[in-house]
């Protein structure tokens, strides 16, 4: 890129200026820099500095710039002006198609921590090893500090402004050591503007907000929002997702297929007294029954009462009449008469359905046969989930929702699932209640899909940042290696222009490959 009779450098010089001008970042870097307070900016902002400068003198010095062999580096400055615009157009699109989800008026709830360190060592009882951490979810009716959440710095952000100083060091020890060894001003200045240059924290600049732009995107695909790298910080060493049954099997996911009725009562008499318990109980078959009453909840009888007996039902008392709901041994228990055939039950069971039998007044009122299908979406994001070390505590009224139903259902290891008992579900419960505002960290429209896949996301960009910092290092050393053996050597005194953008964008290209095959 030097004028042995072309007009490379002044064009060159031209674009960097015009770059530096319209770049508002040069500016924010070296004003960060000089204030002894470096960002993001400030490495590439250092590079740009220096390659104009160089250059102009190189332009307005030809004869010495011949007779050393100098070249302009404005090419390689541009590329780092070009990679840290590509990172900040990711994160402006991830925070504007985040928004989107976050300004929609359906209902929303956000994941949050939750703070009760007796209550999650009980919930995740035989499930971890040391301290649980047990992520929860709760419907928020505002969503509290996006913008603050969204341009949270993460790591790579933090190295590339810790690499400024280190980059302005090592340029100032590569100009005296130019000088020391006798060479001109103008090979100074270039061994200055090559270390510089050398020193783009090429994969921080895009590799980091790449991470965080795919994984939004594959959260929002699900109905899900992930905000920033806080929400990584926050939730990328869970432990347990805490869950209901709700949101196992939602709407269309539990199928009544028959009805049959005992004593006489009559069907319609029978489905109000179920519905009404089943919804009073936020069961899964509540969705079922809001549906055969077309939603008319007005009509049900009043639940005076209501107890969700482990592994059994609900018993509670309407219109002054004891109600069960619930399985075979709920009605032993309370020694209900005239129950049907085991084998009929068990025959019922082999076709993959489930019998729910309605008590009224300690008779037998009804057998109420129903299925139920798991969501693809659903399984899919538990299991990977699962497979990064998440456990899934599930809250539930309905009994026949077990461990072992829920793991042949969505495809689960049997140790990463636990159907929590009724007592630590209700204690569950008082914290997991709406709220009207919640931070926006990790927000969904009431799918577990969307909750489970962005959990995921943060327990996995955890190790993916640490795999990001750790290759930027590894080849800031290997070019510092490549700088120190070129300034060792009497012919090369700094580096050629295409082989240090070769070796910047082949720094970048390697990390990405590396990282597609550990998609957050």
């Amino acid at each position: 890129l030097l004028p042995d009779g072309g007009s490379a450098l002044p064009v060159m010089t031209g674009l960097l200026l015009f770059g530096c001008a319209l770049n508002l970042s040069v500016i924010r870097g070296l004003l960060s820099l000089v204030t002894f307070r470096p960002d993001f900016d400030s490495a590439v902002a250092l590079a740009a500095l220096a390659a104009l400068l160089h250059s102009v003198w190189l332009f307005f010095n030809p004869a010495q710039a011949a007779g050393a062999g100098a070249q302009s580096y404005a090419a390689a400055a541009l590329f780092g002006l070009l990679l840290s615009d590509v990172g900040k157009l990711l994160m402006l699109t991830r925070i504007a198609e985040n928004f989107e989800e976050v300004a929609t008026l359906k209902r929303k709830s956000a994941a949050f921590i939750l703070n009760d360190d007796e209550l999650a060592r009980d919930a995740s009882a035989g499930m971890v090893l040391g301290s649980p951490v047990v992520c929860c979810t709760r419907e928020a009716g505002n969503l509290r500090h996006f913008l603050y959440h969204s341009f949270s710095e993460d790591p790579a952000d933090v190295l590339c402004a810790r690499l400024s100083p280190v980059s302005l060091l090592a340029g100032a020890v590569a100009f005296g050591a130019a000088l020391i060894l006798g060479q001109t001003l103008t090979v100074a200045l270039t061994a200055l503007c090559a270390v510089l240059c050398l020193f783009l924290p090429a994969v921080a600049l895009v590799a980091g907000h790449a991470q965080m732009y795919s994984a939004a995107k594959r959260v929002k695909e699900e109905g899900g929002m992930l905000s920033g790298f806080d929400a990584v910080t926050e939730f990328c060493y869970t432990s347990s997702l805490a869950a209901d049954a709700k949101d196992l099997f939602e709407d269309d996911n539990v199928v009544l297929h028959s009805i049959r009725t005992f004593g006489g009562m009559a069907i319609d008499q029978a489905i109000m007294d179920c519905a009404g318990v089943a919804i009073a109980s936020h069961s899964p078959l509540s969705d079922l029954f809001d549906k055969v009453i077309e939603g008319r909840r007005g009509i049900l009888p009043k639940v005076e009462s209501l107890d969700y007996e482990d592994g059994c039902g609900i018993s509670g008392v309407v219109s002054g009449r004891r109600i069960l709901v619930g399985n075979r041994e709920l009605c032993v228990r309370h020694s209900i008469p005239n129950l049907p055939d085991p084998a009929l039950e068990a025959k019922i069971l082999r076709s993959g359905r489930f019998p729910v039998y309605l008590s009224s007044g300690g008779e037998l009122a009804a057998m109420f046969i129903v299925a139920y299908e798991a969501d693809e979406d659903i399984a899919r994001q538990l299991l990977r989930l699962t497979q990064s070390g998440v456990s899934l505590l599930i809250s539930t009224s309905d009994p026949n929702i077990t461990d072992d139903m829920v793991c042949g259902y969505f495809g689960l290891p049997p140790e990463a699932v636990r159907v929590l008992p009724a007592d630590i579900s209700a204690r569950l419960h008082t914290k997991t209640r709406p709220v009207r505002a919640q931070a926006a960290l990790l927000t969904h429209q009431n799918t577990l899909a969307a909750l489970a896949g962005g959990l995921r996301a943060c327990v996995r960009l955890r190790g993916n940042f640490t795999f990001i910092l750790i290759a930027q290092i590894v080849f800031l050393c290997a070019g510092a290696a490549v700088g120190l053996y070129s300034l060792a050597a009497a012919s090369a005194l700094w580096l050629s222009v295409p082989l240090l953008l070769a070796f910047q964008a082949g720094s970048l290209l390697l990390t990405l490959l590396a990282l597609a095959f550990r998609k957050p």
